[in-house]
């Protein structure tokens, strides 16, 4: 609630503080429209992070995919897998509570990293990478968990570089 009442008194000024020791401009940028949009309707929060919820199912059966050749049983298994993220996610407060929002945003922005470090390897294209590193960045400032994004990103590339070496 403080920082809802932080919005109200000051008003974008807010974006750009830090909360618990956190510095998540992003995610606070994203929250404030939300809080002009739905005032008091609190279910629009819950859609909002529904949507999240679902967007990263959806980069959690990519990430699958991008991982292993594709094949009938890779594609069922990575539709499964999003099935169950989805729905072990469901319950959570990512969902119940609208400040937990953050951690949905930010594993959104660490996929998107993931799923472009993977196509840098795969397939060379500098944009990839530029991506990656501006998703990570990204996903950084929208929770302080992101950081974890860089070891994701090292563990991948390790991955690759295993996968395509001569030993």
């Amino acid at each position: 609630w403080n920082i809802l009442a932080r919005f109200v008194e000051n008003g974008w000024s807010e974006v750009i503080k830090r909360h618990n020791e956190h510095f998540i401009p992003i995610f606070f940028a994203v929250y404030f429209v939300e809080i002009e949009l739905f005032q008091e309707f609190y279910l629009g929060f819950v859609l909002v992070s529904c949507v999240l919820l679902a967007i990263n199912s959806l980069l959690c059966a990519k990430l699958v995919r991008a991982f292993f050749i594709h094949t009938k049983e890779i594609c069922d298994t990575s539709k499964l897998i999003a099935i169950l993220y989805a729905i072990n996610a469901s319950h959570a407060e990512g969902i119940q509570w609208a400040l937990a929002q953050c951690t949905l945003l930010s594993l959104l922005f660490a996929s998107l990293s993931l799923l472009k470090i993977t196509n840098y390897f795969k397939f060379g294209r500098l944009s990839e990478l530029l991506f990656a590193a501006f998703f990570t960045l990204i996903s950084c400032l929208t929770f302080g968990n992101g950081f974890a994004t860089f070891l994701a990103i090292s563990c991948v590339a390790l991955y690759f570089v295993f996968l395509y070496s001569s030993f």
